[in-house]
């Protein structure tokens, strides 16, 4: 992990940084616990040097929480870019320097000058899910009855969310041959 770390944090602040030591938050022993090791949701004081100066910064994740909005990690992806994009705004609170991911082979990747978000997807036939959601909003299907996995099967509920019939018709979709 450290050597990972270290390369995220020089395309932050210079080729020049060296990590002089990383610990849990809160403990005076360096430690040395890859990323997996060390649990999402105990940050890590990390101190560096550059040249002419020492710093110190914070490396903060979440970990995985149910029934706190914490359930995915797209939950906890929203709540860190969130966070990235406030703290910096508000009055006598810490800055965020960057908001980043972990990739499956341990890399730390930035994401903090990110404004908006795109999918890249295969290209199939077919219409897009969208036109079917227009369909529900403008009451055009009345009922919910699942009648096997095709969704030109699915019929829908006006009282339904419409993230509930969303959900739904993904995973009918997702089960199609």
């Amino acid at each position: 992990m450290r050597e990972n770390l270290e390369a995220y944090l020089k395309s932050l602040y210079g080729k020049e940084l060296s990590i002089l030591s990383v610990r849990k938050l809160g403990e005076t022993i360096p430690t040395a616990e890859d990323v997996k090791g060390f649990g999402y949701g105990s940050p890590l004081m990390v101190d560096y040097q550059l040249p002419g100066r020492r710093g110190s910064c914070v490396l903060s994740t979440m970990r995985e929480q149910h029934g706190f909005g914490h359930d995915h990690f797209s939950d906890r992806a929203r709540i860190l870019i969130w966070q990235n994009a406030t703290f910096s705004h508000l009055p006598k609170h810490v800055r965020s320097v960057d908001v980043g991911y972990f990739t499956p082979d341990g890399r730390l990747v930035s994401a903090g000058d990110a404004r908006e978000y795109f999918l890249l997807m295969e290209k199939i036939e077919g219409k897009e899910y969208f036109f079917d959601l227009e369909r529900v909003k403008e009451g055009e299907q009345r009922s919910w009855i699942m009648r096997g996995s095709s969704p030109s099967q699915i019929t829908w509920s006006r009282s339904m969310p419409i993230r509930t019939i969303a959900r739904r018709y993904i995973n009918a979709r997702s089960e199609r041959p």
